[in-house]
């Protein structure tokens, strides 16, 4: 009987450890994403989609390359990315190739870039340089970005604390401590 109850005591101990440490640990939240992302379809000029044709984007800055194969419905994604300015470069045997510069990606944001290619031979190209402004159409989200030129161009208080800005962006809420999103 001693013996019994000793077990049960021992196993209460630790599942009571167990529970402490557990409530005691520190927790880590997740902070913002520092890619972004960029994707698109590939259309002809009747609209139909264009499966199998090679998207290659270049990091300009970089000069890291990526690439990807449109999947049936003419779409493809480079879902992480570094931010920076990319060339996407479209190819499919028998049309024009079509090149984009100059395509922005900035942190947490998903860059649409849709590219409808024209018939023709492979060895001549297309070369997209003026293009409208780029609108995320894939979440529903109010996202503001403040650039380091805009940050050293505001007047600001004594301290310059750059927080401060933050509270006139649009959909800002200060975190609040202890909470963390999961």
């Amino acid at each position: 009987m001693f013996l019994k109850a000793s077990r049960n005591l021992s196993s209460l101990v630790l599942v009571s450890l167990a529970t402490l440490v557990n409530i005691s640990a520190p927790r880590t939240c997740t902070a913002q994403a520092l890619y972004g992302a960029l994707v698109g379809n590939v259309t002809d000029p009747s609209g139909a989609v264009v499966p199998g044709a090679t998207v290659k984007i270049l990091h300009k800055e970089t000069g890291e390359a990526r690439s990807a194969t449109t999947n049936a419905n003419g779409v493809f994604g480079f879902p992480i990315i570094p931010t920076g300015t990319y060339e996407v470069e479209v190819t499919k045997e028998g049309f024009f190739k079509s090149v984009r510069s100059d395509v922005g990606v900035s942190i947490n944001t998903v860059v649409r870039v849709d590219v409808q290619l024209q018939v023709g031979s492979v060895s001549e190209s297309l070369q997209v340089t003026g293009q409208a402004e780029v609108l995320q159409t894939d979440r529903a989200e109010v996202r503001s970005q403040v650039t380091t030129e805009t940050l050293q161009n505001l007047p600001m208080p004594v301290f310059r604390n750059y927080q401060a800005v933050f509270a006139t962006l649009p959909g800002f809420a200060p975190p609040q401590p202890g909470r963390c999103f999961w």
